[in-house]
């Protein structure tokens, strides 16, 4: 009767399966990962060797974005050992956690879509919260190849040294740790104007660094579409920054984009990529 404590005590006790176990694993450059879960559980973990307040900010927009919330919940939560900052988004039936982890080697982004009432993120975040700095996929998950960037079917060709990351339900590219463009397909009008309103708030926000000018409206096209956008610079020490966002409701579903430039120079930034002069 004692034959089977004494088999576990020779082969250990039985190794808890990964959350991630089954999951399609996609490469994100070669920072990170992204795990497709099934059509509802979705995971991110990417490593930036840099502090960019830019970035940071465009990634957990874009998580936000992905659910249509306005305004996330900050929480804190002890995530391997430490206090972590998390930010959770909820839509009509999702729940989107974002979070950033500040080290040594740079910042580790992590994100996490579950259906609402579930707990499966919280396993979750604390497995990738402890995998290694720029490892690979987590073991038992199956790796696949990435799918295509695109805005409104139109591929999107990431520039050399940037960063393109497919999001639930858009898009975004990362350049030099401080300029990027971002697109979100919104449920409707209702809620591309809350995300309308809420790109106004992030670049007229005090804490965004540097002193912003006045707003105004300028003619433009999104993704070839004719629209009108509203543009934004910010003087800093290094120059000016320039700010846009707009929104096209033609050819499908309202398109929502975002994209900051350094110098004044949208033609050469990720901007080129979602907008054009009309």
């Amino acid at each position: 009767m004692f034959a089977f404590p004494l088999l576990v005590l020779a082969l250990g006790a039985p190794t808890p399966s990964s959350p991630l176990a089954g999951c399609l694993a996609v490469a994100i450059g070669d920072t990170g990962w992204q795990y497709e879960c099934g059509a509802v559980h979705l995971a991110v973990v990417n490593d930036r060797p840099d502090h960019s307040p830019v970035g940071s900010r465009a990634f957990l927009t874009g998580m936000a974005d992905g659910v249509g919330d306005p305004s996330p919940h900050r929480e804190t939560r002890a995530l391997g050992g430490q206090p972590v900052q998390v930010e959770r988004s909820a839509g009509k039936h999702l729940v989107i956690f974002a979070a950033i982890v500040d080290g040594p080697q740079g910042m580790r982004y992590l994100a996490c879509r579950q259906a609402d009432g579930e707990r499966w993120c919280d396993a979750v975040l604390e497995r990738l919260v402890a995998v290694g700095w720029l490892s690979g996929a987590v073991p038992g998950a199956i790796r696949q190849a990435p799918a295509a960037l695109g805005v409104r079917g139109r591929p999107v060709t990431v520039p050399a040294g940037c960063q393109g990351e497919v999001l639930p339900n858009g898009g975004r590219v990362l350049c030099n740790g401080s300029e990027f463009a971002l697109w979100v397909t919104a449920a409707d009008e209702a809620a591309a104007d809350t995300l309308m309103t809420r790109f106004a708030q992030l670049a007229n926000s005090p804490a965004a660094p540097g002193s912003p000018a006045a707003s105004r409206q300028v003619p433009c096209r999104i993704a070839g579409a004719p629209s009108t956008c509203t543009q934004l610079v910010r003087e800093m020490g290094g120059g000016p920054v320039e700010v846009v966002w707009g929104k096209s409701s033609q050819n499908g579903s309202p398109l929502v984009v975002s994209c900051v430039a350094n110098g004044r120079r949208l033609g050469d930034s990720p901007c080129a990529l979602v907008f054009a002069d009309p």
